[in-house]
């Protein structure tokens, strides 16, 4: 966690039993964070990352204070399902060093690495030189970064249709659309492609046409180990 400036309390303004019974030195550093669980989201390098919040615990841990003295200050506890999303190289992962008896990831130990809660926002920032990460582009994340999402179906559609009144003769009606339906269970998306058509003559019923064609059915899934999709 990123140190900032130490803070004084003037303690004249407080009880004199409240003295006793409270170690302002514990607030004397800047963004302290009461022990505790939190619900938080995940940020890393400016991006949102998880598909929900996440329940981030702050143990005390020994630090270097403002003033370089060692003291006791609440650090996220970065456990294995969090460090599995931030898309660190294998090799790193592997190197990482813990603390807690085991139960939380120092992702600190990474040279550049900040972690900087903002509880008014709900969020954890995590900032990680792009060195330890595997390669990422506004068109690519890594396989560790890839979300199932959530089992649903889905309907996209686009419409367009005209009228035609003519100064003489029979009102024409017509509407074309097009679009895919889908269904995600679990890893696998199945899709379909259509188009189809509605042609309607007033006064003339027997030459409407509705014509509906499903062009292409088609199923697919990611394969994270090959970092591919199948088709």
């Amino acid at each position: 966690m990123k140190n900032g400036f130490s803070i004084e309390f003037n303690l004249d303004v407080v009880d004199s039993k409240a003295k006793d019974n409270i170690d302002f030195n514990r607030f004397s550093e800047s963004g302290y964070i009461l022990p505790g669980k939190y619900q938080l989201n995940l940020e890393l390098n400016g991006q949102g990352i998880g598909s929900s919040t996440y329940t981030i615990e702050f143990l005390e841990k020994e630090n270097k204070g403002f003033d370089n003295k060692k003291v006791l200050l609440p650090q996220a506890c970065i456990t294995d399902d969090i460090v599995s999303i931030l898309g660190l190289k294998e090799k790193v992962k592997e190197g990482l060093s813990t603390w807690n008896n085991g139960q939380c990831i120092d992702l600190l130990s990474l040279k550049g690495t900040e972690i900087v809660p903002k509880l008014n926002e709900s969020t954890l920032v995590i900032k990680i030189p792009q060195i330890w990460l595997e390669y990422i582009s506004s068109t690519w994340l890594p396989p560790s970064r890839w979300d199932d999402g959530i089992t649903g179906a889905l309907l996209d559609y686009n419409i367009n249709a005209n009228v035609a009144i003519p100064h003489e003769g029979r009102n024409t009606q017509n509407i074309f659309y097009n679009g895919t339906v889908g269904y995600n269970l679990g890893s696998w998306r199945v899709r379909s492609d259509y188009q189809g058509s509605y042609t309607r003559t007033s006064g003339n019923d027997e030459n409407n046409k509705n014509l509906l064609d499903f062009t292409r059915v088609y199923a697919y899934r990611a394969i994270r180990s090959l970092k591919s999709n199948l088709t």
